[in-house]
């Protein structure tokens, strides 16, 4: 028999990972406003101060280090709010990780039968992508209702009403319950497509097969074009997955060259074709005019960056100049030059490093689990590093991503320490 003690643990990792999905905005804090799951995250903190051996491990360290870097940035910073909330979903990115790695190693079987429960609820996502592609008008009503504001962040709502977001207004387009942005949508679904693929691997349950099977039309309905571009490239590097991280990353940057060429053929058509720049708006080849404004900000200031709110306040100008609206960085590797500096982006390539070596490591025992739960790891942050450099949602993803990629890296771990001994 269950105890009482135990029963919370169960069902509040329960809670946690669901978050995951259902956000359930209904704090408010002056303009900012806070999900149940961003709470729940916090009563894990404690979990830094337990006495565990993973504090040493490159992962944590570097991790840790790169939140040491934010943390200084905010001397020069002009906006303190967004970099304390940035340095924070990091902090708790940690405790994620750590927390799932200790559960893990006490109650391996009921931390499996928590993500088998998770997989199920998040089929919500691309059922609901599906029928909002299909019926644009029953998207357009739901994100005008006040449902929406429970699970989509508010203040994204209010920027939408207010046609300062423009993706989800496309009809070809469907972000589903939980996201206003389908690119965002399509990334966390084609992470947890890639978590399933694995599991399948790992386990050799067909449930987990059909479940990334709805994945797969979800990700199709999102009418994203990089989340298409992107599943089809890692799933060609799946092909090839006998090859080993130093080779992978030589054909990853190969892919991304190609891509990078393709977009720049976008940009010289439209430029013979005397396009003006409120034409380029409406096609991916802004980012090129985005990019181009942060090399010129790199050459003045590489070491410290702009600080928290510095790429705004300066944008403004450039947008003005070009008749642009304001737009972020659309990149994570140019938003965290921005925000904390050079160093912050040399610590996040070796991070991005790191995870992907150890998702080849443990591939590379002799044992099917791992081997899955490896690819796994592999894939889905091999997604969230190559789609946030044409996005914002950051190196570790948006709130949603943030959670069940600190979940895997952390249930992957205690696997590995548990069948490796």
């Amino acid at each position: 028999m269950i105890s009482k003690v135990h029963l919370f643990k169960h069902l509040f990792t329960f809670i946690i990972l669901s978050g995951s999905i259902f956000q359930f905005y209904f704090l408010k804090l002056e303009s900012s406003y806070f999900s149940i799951n961003f709470l729940s995250l916090i009563l894990i903190s404690p979990v830094f101060f337990f006495k565990i051996n993973i504090y040493l491990s490159k992962i944590f360290l570097t991790v840790t280090l790169l939140i040491g870097l934010m943390t200084i940035s905010l001397v020069w910073s002009y906006d303190l709010k967004i970099g304390i909330k940035e340095i924070i979903w990091y902090c708790l990115f940690l405790a994620v990780y750590l927390y799932v790695y200790i559960y893990t190693i006490k109650y391996p079987l009921y931390m499996l039968h928590i993500l088998n429960i998770y997989f199920y609820l998040l089929m919500a996502l691309p059922i609901s992508i599906i029928v909002f592609y299909i019926s644009p008008e029953l998207e357009l009503n739901y994100l005008h209702s006040i449902m929406a504001k429970i699970f989509i962040n508010p203040n994204l709502i209010l920027q939408y009403t207010s046609g300062l977001l423009s993706n989800v207004s496309d009809v070809n387009k469907a972000g589903g319950l939980f996201f206003i942005n389908a690119n965002v949508a399509g990334a966390y679904l084609g992470i947890n497509y890639f978590i399933l693929i694995g599991f399948y691997i790992a386990y050799k349950k067909k449930i987990y097969l059909l479940l990334s099977l709805i994945s797969i039309v979800g990700l199709y309905f999102t009418g994203s074009k990089a989340v298409i571009l992107i599943f089809i490239l890692l799933n060609l590097m799946l092909l090839f997955r006998k090859l080993n991280i130093k080779k992978y990353l030589i054909i990853l940057g190969i892919l991304l060259i190609l891509v990078l060429y393709y977009f720049a053929g976008i940009i010289y058509t439209n430029c013979e074709t005397n396009l003006n720049y409120s034409d380029l708006i409406k096609t991916t080849e802004i980012r090129f005019l985005i990019w181009d404004f942060g090399f010129i900000k790199f050459k003045e200031y590489p070491l410290t960056g702009l600080g928290y709110g510095g790429w705004i306040n300066q944008f403004e100008y450039y947008a003005d100049l070009l008749n642009i609206q304001v737009f972020p960085p659309h990149n994570t590797m140019i938003a965290l030059w921005s925000s904390s500096g050079i160093i912050a982006v040399i610590c996040a390539i070796i991070i991005m490093y790191y995870i992907l070596k150890f998702a080849n490591k443990i591939q590379t025992k002799n044992n099917r689990e791992l081997y899955g739960i490896g690819l796994a790891v592999f894939y889905s942050f091999s997604w969230v590093f190559i789609h946030g450099m044409g996005e914002n949602f950051g190196l570790f993803g948006d709130e949603h991503m943030k959670v069940i990629l600190a979940t895997l890296l952390g249930y992957s771990l205690a696997r590995y320490k548990s069948i490796s001994k």
